[in-house]
């Protein structure tokens, strides 16, 4: 929920920032106890199981959850059990050598020294715990390895799950990790990304069939994904279950890290969410939300008004909620940042927003979805994006020509460290590089079944020009191809590819009318080849050069 100043009639900057110094000053509000919330560091147990991917914990996801819980400013402590190892792997040939090794030692490696046994840990002492993948989870942490369904879990790996648990605390599962929460909390739910192989891209697909048999209950999701389990306070994460790209599993251990620790009790000074309802189709619009006491201000306080002439009590709960109706109050839950007011305009509400507490993430300015020079419209959702004009084409690096067709070749291209699809046109469809870089430019065009476009641009020099057409890149490539790989999809593989072509088509087609608006759209050219395979199983309309709007 956001808050917002509001200040009616004549104002000036001096005014503001005397009247907020001096709530400042009073503590009226309590900012005082809300800036020491908001410094306090959140304590994340990280629990290994040796060090090496064959036989202990996976070295890439341990370093990707280390760096993102250093980037949330994260009080780390490392554990792991003093313990034998189940065996000990050649890594670089698979071969099981005759040699021991003791789990907390070869944990040490990952910890730069600083491992605790896992006995010493208690879930009173932490926020968080979480287990990078690896198979040492799950040789050494339990024998699922061995057992499966049958596993036994380690016995300090059982207690501090099942503290951390009681306690209603999160815990964190990477990779092959989350059998521990299936084994252990009954009837949670838990990812391991796909569970059909998708042609080499997910190879240990078959260990999410023993989820069920475990007590859990097995959702997909993408590598760069991560699942919450809100009841039982367990968050999970495909990680290295799939054959992706580092980046990849750095993103979807980085999502893990971030709900581990946004759901972490007491952790932060604000509920992320005031009341939920799921009971009817537009339920939310009949029920009146009641903010948590720390929303309020304290009961000794007597709030200033910021009107013109009055400083009356029976404003200074209006327009807690940051809902309508001339707010005349100053809610500081939320502040972090007061713009200067400006002097003049008789009839106009200044509105500045304050920027939440809950979000102390620094924005990724240099993401491949919002590029340097993309300025969003206001929270109101009004308005075109505003993008500064700028040669995208010359700092994207082809790599691999992945397809070819009636308009052009598709490459698999770089741009900043990320994969991206490039589409070339042939000098000749110049028309048809318009009429799709003009569609996937419409507002409102963004949907999950529907090819995610970055840019279009033109490139060349004198003697040649480029016309190309820059989205999201799919590694699993055209329905047709997929299919064509495919020996034989499962029932629920089947009707997710079904459900999310239908959506993406369904999606085009509709009419949405305001202001901005998204036209109906006809694809025309609607074919497996004209559709993408997503990591996860579901699809994504594409190939949009025969699109045709209708207009009334």
């Amino acid at each position: 929920m956001s808050f917002s100043l509001h200040i009616l009639g004549r104002t000036n900057t001096v005014f503001a920032r005397s009247t907020i110094k001096s709530c400042i000053n009073a503590n009226s509000f309590g900012l005082k106890a809300l800036f020491r919330s908001m410094s306090s560091q959140k304590k994340v147990a990280v629990v290994l199981s040796g060090c090496g991917v064959y036989d202990g914990t996976e070295v890439h996801e341990a370093s990707s959850c280390l760096v993102h819980l250093s980037r949330e400013g994260s009080a780390v402590s490392m554990f792991a059990p003093d313990i034998d190892q189940m065996h000990v792997i050649n890594h670089l040939n698979g071969d099981v050598m005759s040699e021991k090794r003791n789990v907390l030692i070869e944990s040490a490696r990952i910890a730069r020294g600083k491992a605790a046994p896992l006995s010493q840990l208690r879930a009173s002492d932490f926020d968080a715990i979480i287990f990078p993948g690896g198979f040492g989870a799950a040789k050494n942490l339990c024998d699922f390895a061995v057992s499966g369904k049958d596993c036994m879990v380690q016995a300090d790996t059982a207690r501090v799950i099942g503290e951390f648990n009681k306690a209603g605390k999160p815990v964190g599962l990477c990779c092959i990790a989350p059998v521990l929460a299936a084994k252990l909390l009954p009837g949670c739910q838990v990812t391991m990304g796909s569970e059909s192989e998708e042609g080499g891209l997910w190879p240990h697909a078959g260990a999410t069939q023993a989820i069920g048999p475990l007590g859990g209950q097995h959702v997909i999701r993408g590598v760069t994904e991560c699942l919450v389990d809100d009841a039982k306070k367990v968050v999970t994460t495909p990680a290295f279950m799939c054959e992706a790209p580092l980046h990849q599993i750095y993103e979807g251990v980085g999502a893990l890290v971030r709900e581990c620790i946004g759901t972490s009790a007491g952790v932060h000074s604000t509920p992320r969410a005031l009341q939920c309802c799921n009971s009817s189709n537009l339920c939310n619009l009949y029920f009146n939300p009641r903010l948590p006491d720390g929303l309020s201000p304290l009961p000794s306080s007597n709030p200033p008004s910021f009107t013109t002439g009055t400083n009356s009590d029976d404003n200074k709960d209006e327009n807690v909620a940051g809902g309508g109706g001339g707010g005349k109050s100053l809610t500081t839950t939320d502040m972090m940042e007061l713009r200067p007011i400006g002097q003049h305009g008789d009839q106009h509400t200044v509105t500045t927003p304050l920027t939440n507490v809950d979000s102390q993430q620094e924005p990724m300015t240099q993401s491949l979805y919002s590029p340097p020079g993309l300025e969003f419209s206001s929270g109101s959702g009004s308005g075109v994006p505003k993008i500064v004009q700028r040669t995208i084409a010359k700092e994207v690096c082809h790599l691999q020509a992945v397809g070819r067709g009636r308009f052009g070749e598709v490459w698999r291209g770089e741009w900043r460290h990320e994969d991206v699809a490039v589409k070339v046109f042939y000098s000749t469809e110049e028309a048809s590089w318009a009429r799709e870089s003009s569609i996937y430019e419409q507002c409102l065009m963004r949907h999950e079944n529907v090819l995610a476009f970055l840019a279009s641009d033109i490139c060349g020099t004198g003697g040649w020009t480029q016309m190309v057409l820059i989205t999201e890149y799919h590694p699993l490539g055209s329905l047709h191809d997929f299919l064509s790989q495919q020996p034989v999809l499962t029932l629920g593989n089947t009707i997710r590819l079904l459900f999310s072509a239908a959506k993406g088509l369904a999606f085009l087609h509709t009419e949405i009318c305001g202001s901005p608006g998204k036209p109906a759209l006809a694809h025309r050219d609607i074919k497996s080849r004209n559709i993408l395979v997503k990591t996860g199983g579901v699809c994504c309309i594409a190939d949009l050069g025969l699109a045709v709007r209708y207009s009334r």
